[in-house]
């Protein structure tokens, strides 16, 4: 434990097995329960915006380390496109981890999903 926090508890695997819990939550949701195709993308979202690997600073700052090399990129695009071109220079580093985490959580549980249901 350092400064309190259980490491630990922050690991890759962590993050991975939170990514497909969410994805499975909603492929069963699909499947079982027949949520609207319509829905999918803000239920994709509600989903990220509700992860603890997003909402905890601490959490988000490490999900640019355990994010598919995918994610990462789509993430730091759509932050080019949510905060503008200066967003690296901008002192408000704990907003940009969470939005970071927020757009790779998101893709991350999208492609899960996508995949699961061409199966």
């Amino acid at each position: 434990m350092a400064n309190g926090i259980d490491v630990g508890e922050y690991t890759r695997s962590r993050y991975w097995y939170s990514v497909k819990s969410s994805a499975e939550d909603i492929v069963n949701e699909i499947t079982e329960y027949g949520l609207d195709p319509d829905d999918l993308y803000d239920r994709i979202s509600q989903a990220a915006d509700d992860s603890a690997w997003v909402i905890y600073y601490f959490r988000s700052r490490l999900v640019s380390f355990y994010c598919s090399p995918e994610a990462y990129d789509s993430a730091e695009h759509d932050l080019d496109e949510s905060l503008g071109e200066d967003f690296r220079t901008s002192d408000v580093w704990n907003r940009i981890n969470t939005l970071f985490a927020y757009f790779a959580y998101r893709h991350d549980v999208q492609k899960l999903v996508d995949e699961a249901m061409k199966k």
